[in-house]
């Protein structure tokens, strides 16, 4: 995708944040969902990558884990996680 450069330069007076942005924009990823079929389905996980300007800069979206997590309690990490089946009572 090839963002509008007008676009481009309204997100952020920065020209380091709008090349970040246009390398994001074009940018291929190496596995699409597709790609991913032989993972098993309690294995699959995605984050989000959410971008935003605030103060004339662009920011990223960023939260910390409960300190009462198994797993990298009180970490900081992108928002997101295992996959889950909607259809069971758990989800």
């Amino acid at each position: 995708m090839i963002m509008d450069p007008d676009l481009i330069d309204s997100l952020s007076s920065n020209p380091d944040e709008r090349v970040i942005v246009q390398r994001i924009a074009t940018h291929k990823p190496a596995l699409t969902a597709e790609d991913c079929t032989g993972f098993p389905a309690n294995r699959r996980a995605a984050v989000l990558v959410l971008l935003f300007v605030r103060g004339g800069h662009i920011r990223v979206l960023l939260t910390t884990r409960s300190k009462s997590l198994r797993s990298h309690p009180g970490q900081v990490a992108l928002p997101g996680g295992r996959s889950v089946n909607p259809t069971k009572k758990s989800a």
